[in-house]
């Protein structure tokens, strides 16, 4: 029963990976995609921002306050995303 599982979920995986390629594949992707496309990145980012301060309350609202301007600050000082998440992140633990 568990190698039935496996098996639908791996052909559910490669139909949604592959049927975009077999539908496009002789045309050219519509400019409403594209843009989409372009848009998901900004729609992800501030689906997780909104997401992570959803259960702030009294007893971190000031942690979570320092860190996310701590990871906004590191972020302009070196452009780098990981660093910032890192120690944002880090702060945050060690202030709670």
């Amino acid at each position: 029963m568990m190698y039935l599982t496996l098996m639908v979920i791996a052909l559910g995986t490669l139909l949604t990976r592959a049927i975009p390629f077999i539908f496009f594949k002789n045309r050219e992707m519509p400019e409403r995609l594209g843009i989409l496309i372009d848009m998901l990145p900004y729609a992800t980012i501030s689906l997780l921002v909104v997401y992570s301060f959803k259960d702030v309350g009294v007893h971190n609202l000031w942690a979570t306050i320092i860190a996310s301007l701590v990871c906004v600050g590191t972020y302009y000082w070196k452009e780098n995303t990981v660093l910032s998440i890192a120690i944002s992140t880090l702060l945050y633990m060690l202030l709670i």
